[in-house]
């Protein structure tokens, strides 16, 4: 198929795009047409700025979650040994315990995009549109890979953060209520 008129290429597209009932991405058109014309694709390169982008955003994340915790950790052992009023130390403790219903928001997330990587939704299909050089990002099987590696990372990633978090939060709460009894 490697000599196919641009004609038998356009019929394949229109085919494609009635089958899927709504237009190709740019993506999705430029691995259809290397398809038809028998040209490899290097699919190395966008995997890892997959993952890169995953790691960034994870990392991201952990460390607004871990400043986050750090503030509410120097008001709860402000609050302690001023030995301030139980109200400001009960609303310390909602906002570390917020904090943490966000971080293990955080784990969920990969999840979601393995589902959405065996079947990609028009919303997805316009987002990679302007990005024509990620071309081989649709691919499925691809997808599901990349999204099971990054699933895992960041809930290692994520499970170390929360265990040295737990514990700094122990420690400050011991010596919160230490200070508290004397």
């Amino acid at each position: 198929m490697a000599n196919e008129d641009p004609q038998a290429v356009a019929t394949i597209l229109s085919f494609a795009e009635t089958y899927l009932k709504r237009p190709l991405t740019v993506v999705e058109r430029q691995v259809l047409e290397a398809f038809v014309q028998d040209q490899p694709l290097d699919m190395s390169r966008s995997a890892q700025q997959s993952v890169d982008q995953a790691r960034q955003r994870a990392t991201e994340l952990m460390q607004a979650d871990e400043q986050r915790t750090r503030q509410i950790i120097e008001q709860l052992s402000g609050a302690g040994v001023g030995k301030a009023d139980p109200q400001a130390r009960e609303r310390a403790l909602r906002q570390l315990l917020a904090a943490a219903e966000a971080q293990a928001a955080v784990t969920p997330a990969p999840t979601g995009a393995a589902q959405s990587a065996t079947a990609p939704s028009p919303d997805q299909a316009g987002a990679a549109a302007p990005t024509p050089a990620l071309a081989p990002g649709d691919d499925p099987a691809l997808k599901a890979m990349i999204s099971a590696l990054v699933q895992q990372e960041v809930k290692a990633a994520v499970e170390t953060r929360m265990a040295e978090l737990s514990q700094k939060v122990e420690d400050t709460l011991k010596q919160v209520l230490v200070a508290a009894g004397q």
